[in-house]
């Protein structure tokens, strides 16, 4: 990540936008967490765990995707489920 990932998101014209909040700590579902001590896990992803986070997402950040939608046109602005590996 790092420079690395500024100048691919640059030569992409491309932006990501993470999560910056924990998610709660629920029953049976994938913890996310900026927090060191969290980074390592083993947990089953599905196409219904992937769905549900986008949603889980979608649903938080709403304001703020609809910013985005009107600053960079609607067809500019997508949610979409990855795995970003960090290693610093």
């Amino acid at each position: 990540m790092g420079d690395e990932f500024h100048f691919w998101m640059r030569d992409n014209n491309t932006h990501f936008w993470l999560p910056n909040r924990h998610r709660l700590d629920q029953e049976n579902k994938r913890k996310y967490s900026f927090d060191p001590k969290d980074g390592i896990q083993r947990a089953e992803i599905t196409p219904e765990s992937m769905q549900e986070e986008v949603q889980e997402f979608t649903d938080q950040f709403q304001d703020a995707i609809v910013l985005l939608r009107r600053e960079y046109g609607e067809e500019n602005v997508s949610i979409k489920w990855g795995l970003i590996h960090y290693i610093s």
